[in-house]
């Protein structure tokens, strides 16, 4: 994945979510431990201490989870808004269509040329941000279900070796205005959040690189790289006039 800033909102945003989802599905144990040993403060201020360290390196780790599903489906050929922009490529330069996925990461490098090749430094901006905010959305989205899968594993782990069921811990104890029931209760509204918020980040991601893709089309078509340019920085390209050769085996 590019990287620009290693503390930026990119990787900031899908760790600090991880770190509060594992966290809110495990507030229950959390508190048992620190009521039973007796140094809330002292541990609170070091788990703040290591959140604030731990929390861009947490989601570059999660943000791989998306990248590496991103680049399986090799890129933008995965997202079907860009058809429209691969077609206006493969047309212009009289590309012949990929037919395997060598020739699809083959043709992403000929794209990113074509379309940073681009002088107008603005629209390179806008459709740079576009493309970082898509990886976000896209990075918390799957941060999302994995920090809520996390946390309740974590907190099924510590009611099978500890023996404290969701129903008999006595969270009356920390918090006498709370019933016992609370937690079953605050679980299955966190998970309401986590639908709540995975539905409006599937969309948001759509409509960014909806736009994005529409650019992208855009800046290909009004591109000055000409087709003998292009041949010239990628001779073995694959075109329909001039087809690759592959060599030919020994023996």
């Amino acid at each position: 994945m590019s990287e620009r800033q290693y503390f930026s909102l990119r990787y900031a945003i899908p760790g600090y979510t991880f770190i509060l989802l594992v966290i809110g599905t495990n507030y229950v144990p959390s508190l048992k431990i620190l009521t039973t040993l007796g140094f809330e403060s002292a541990f609170g201020a070091f788990l703040a201490f290591l959140s604030l360290l731990s929390g861009s390196a947490i989601g570059f780790l999660i943000s791989q989870f998306w990248w590496w599903r991103f680049q399986r489906n090799v890129g933008i050929f995965g997202v079907k808004q860009f058809k429209e922009a691969i077609r206006v490529l493969c047309d212009k330069y009289e590309i012949a269509k990929p037919k395997n996925v060598g020739e699809k990461r083959r043709l992403l490098a000929v794209y990113d040329y074509v379309s940073h090749s681009e002088k107008r430094e603005k629209v390179f901006i806008l459709a740079q941000r576009r493309w970082d905010v898509y990886h976000v959305l896209k990075s918390t989205f799957h941060t999302l279900w994995i920090g809520f899968s996390v946390g309740i594993l974590c907190r099924f782990l510590y009611q099978s070796f500890l023996s404290e069921p969701l129903h008999t811990i006595a969270f009356e104890d920390l918090i006498p205005i709370l019933s016992k029931n609370v937690e079953p209760m605050v679980l299955v509204f966190i998970f309401v959040i986590v639908a709540f918020w995975l539905h409006f980040l599937r969309k948001g991601a759509e409509w960014m690189i909806t736009e994005y893709a529409y650019v992208s089309a855009a800046r290909i078509r009004s591109s000055k790289v000409k087709p003998k340019d292009l041949k010239k920085a990628f001779p073995d390209i694959f075109l329909k006039s001039a087809p690759i050769h592959t060599k030919k085996k020994e023996g």
